[in-house]
């Protein structure tokens, strides 16, 4: 899921759960909350994204896609 995946991110980067709770002005907790959650808010998500240059919307736009049947793919060509 979506905080799985940011923390994954954040690990790849060397990031800690302090450098982005200091970024987003908030507290560890907050952070580790984020990692557990499932769904998040787009300004949220839009703001981490700029934080980590990583375009976590499009992952979650290319894992959509892959998830829908190909009569609906082969449409959109």
């Amino acid at each position: 899921h979506i905080g799985q995946r940011i923390h994954e991110v954040m690990k790849e980067q060397g990031r800690t759960s302090v450098w982005l709770a200091e970024q987003l002005n908030t507290v560890r907790t907050n952070v580790y909350d984020i990692y557990h959650r499932s769904h998040i808010d787009t300004e949220l998500l839009m703001r981490i994204s700029n934080l980590l240059h990583h375009n976590f919307a499009q992952e979650i736009a290319d894992e959509y896609n892959s998830q829908l049947p190909n009569k609906h793919k082969q449409s959109k060509e």
